[in-house]
């Protein structure tokens, strides 16, 4: 089945196998034991929240030991034993229990030694002999017919030579812990332990009763101040307990925290239809991804493909973008070097192609003229005689001159090709580029004014290649002429000369602004005996391209209809150097 896949598809499958399994596998095993790790922090933390609370009713000791204190070096020293009715109204002490119910304490207490009790605030009522001494405790008591719980201090004071008790408390109730108040999250609740029995008093936050099971009762009334016990029914948070105990010890009441949360968030991840749809987003932008990064490995090696398939089919001169990455890309520039190779070693061999035809072509004319050239010479001076020794009528004479000249053209001609086909060597010396080319122009410079031929030359001082003068000469004499003709109703010659010091060449550029050539031109003028003048060999250029090459050289030609042409000469500059450089 995936031997039918493109690659495209194997690639994008390919990804989508080693991407989704590894995240859901990795998502799980860190939803574990994230989910774990939270689970047991929130469980310390529930712990120590417990705890804390209940060293919130010890704070509360310790404030109402310091407000017993207050009250007490209230008390009068004057006026002899504190008498009067048992209630708020009864004594100027009024206004320190109204000080001490804004604060937030519920009972406020003045009694003497013998438990009389001399001024009260609050309906609150000891479960338990009233203290002698002076403590700080957590106080059973009945408010209304409830069992209730109080925090509260007792400080026994002398006035006058009585002995006088002061007890400060503050109700247990859903307005004791204030702190946690506004996180409706959290869970408080607060019980009196009776016997058995769990009489509830605080309940703060929204959620279900925490319950106290036996076990948690039996731990607290082992002796710690709190404990943890995990919800392992449904999975949920785990629930803190504190112990309230009084000052001997005793444990007289709990304190349960808890989270209104069933389950953690980190536990809900473990949830399979949690993974299901991570599976689904995983899966969607794998194959996201896998198809883009397909398309970006496949897209250059179908390049490569459609390449290869151009290139199997001749055309040599494609070259690829190169991109799709470092590997991809360095594919592409081989393939290029290699198209760049190839077609240049297919130039090499259509180049060798034409002087192998050239040669023959050469030898064979060379034959011939040497063939033409011996008959011809005894037409022509057979001719001459007969006109030098008769006298003819004039309309013979006539005909022998029409011989004569066309001899004359054939003889040109045969010489024309010999010099093509068997060149004389040039004589190599080291001669300024820049003298040659201006002897040339200046030369022309008659025929060019006579023309209407504006020049511009740009030529570098001093630049010295390895050339026969004479030939060169030659050669510019040659261009000139044609750009000349190419501009018939005037314009401008460009000539520059110039020194490519990367390649070690002298450039020589003849540029026209005539009427230009269309590319099947282009591409055969400097074969031999190609022309499209109505007069002439085809010889001219091939000559030029003669020349240049046996001067190590090259020559290029660009041309475009009514646009002009430009021929570029290369010449190997003269490395020599004089004493001085």
């Amino acid at each position: 089945m995936l031997n039918g896949l493109t690659l495209r598809w194997r690639l994008v499958l390919a990804f989508l196998a080693v991407s989704v399994p590894p995240v859901l596998i990795a998502s799980y095993v860190a939803a574990v034991l994230i989910s774990s790790s939270f689970k047991h922090n929130v469980e310390r933390w529930l712990g120590r929240a417990a705890d804390f609370l209940v060293s919130e009713t010890m704070s509360s000791e310790d404030e109402a030991d310091r407000a017993a204190s207050i009250l007490g070096a209230s008390l009068p020293t004057h006026g002899g034993a504190l008498t009067g009715e048992v209630n708020e109204n009864s004594t100027s002490l009024r206004v320190y229990s109204d000080l001490l119910s804004t604060v937030g304490y519920d009972l406020v207490l003045i009694y003497d030694d013998k438990g009389n009790t001399l001024y009260r605030f609050g309906s609150a009522t000891l479960d338990m002999p009233l203290p002698r001494s002076s403590t700080r405790s957590v106080f059973t008591v009945t408010k209304e017919d409830r069992p209730g719980l109080v925090v509260g201090a007792a400080r026994l004071f002398e006035r006058d030579g009585q002995v006088l008790h002061v007890l400060v408390a503050n109700q247990l109730d859903d307005s004791f812990f204030a702190a946690p108040r506004a996180k409706t999250a959290i869970i408080i609740h607060a019980y009196r332990l009776q016997g058995n029995t769990m009489i509830p008093l605080v309940r703060e936050g929204r959620g279900d009763p925490l319950t106290v099971t036996d076990d948690v009762l039996a731990i607290l009334n082992r002796g710690d101040s709190y404990t943890v016990v995990p919800d392992k029914g449904s999975g949920g948070l785990a629930t803190g307990y504190g112990a309230i105990r009084d000052d001997s010890g005793q444990l007289v009441g709990i304190v349960t925290f808890g989270l209104a949360a069933r389950r953690p968030v980190f536990e809900q991840l473990i949830d399979w239809r949690l993974f299901t749809i991570l599976a689904l987003i995983a899966s969607s932008l794998s194959i996201t991804v896998g198809i883009v990064l397909a398309s970006r490995l496949t897209g250059p090696l179908q390049g490569l493909k459609r390449g290869l398939r151009e290139v199997a089919a001749g055309n040599y001169r494609l070259q690829l973008p190169e991109r799709g990455g470092p590997e991809i890309a360095e594919v592409a520039s081989g393939f290029n070097i290699m198209t760049r190779q190839l077609e240049r070693l297919r130039q090499m061999e259509g180049e060798m192609r034409r002087r192998e035809q050239l040669a023959a072509l050469g030898e064979a004319a060379a034959v011939i003229a040497h063939e033409i050239r011996n008959p011809l010479g005894i037409i022509k001076t057979s001719s001459q005689l007969v006109v030098q020794r008769s006298t003819l009528a004039q309309p013979d004479e006539r005909l022998l001159g029409f011989i004569l000249d066309e001899v004359n053209r054939i003889d040109r001609l045969v010489t024309e090709v010999l010099d093509y086909v068997r060149p004389n060597r040039p004589t190599m010396r080291a001669v300024a580029l820049d003298e040659i080319v201006s002897k040339a122009i200046d030369f022309m410079a008659p025929e060019l004014d006579k023309r209407g031929i504006t020049r511009d030359l740009a030529v570098t001082n001093g630049l010295m290649v390895e050339a026969d003068a004479d030939q060169i000469h030659q050669v510019i004499i040659n261009l000139v002429l044609n750009a000349m003709e190419a501009m018939a109703d005037g314009g401008k010659l460009t000539v520059k000369a110039e020194a490519d010091e990367e390649a070690a060449e002298a450039v020589l550029t003849i540029a026209d602004c005539g009427t230009g050539m269309e590319p099947d031109v282009v591409h055969r003028m400097f074969d031999p005996f190609f022309t499209t003048k109505t007069k002439g060999t085809g010889l001219g250029l091939a000559k030029v391209l003669s020349v240049v090459e046996h001067h190590g050289g090259a020559i290029t030609c660009t041309s475009a209809l009514e646009s002009g042409t430009s021929i570029v000469i290369r010449l190997p500059l003269n490395q020599k150097k004089d004493a001085n450089g």
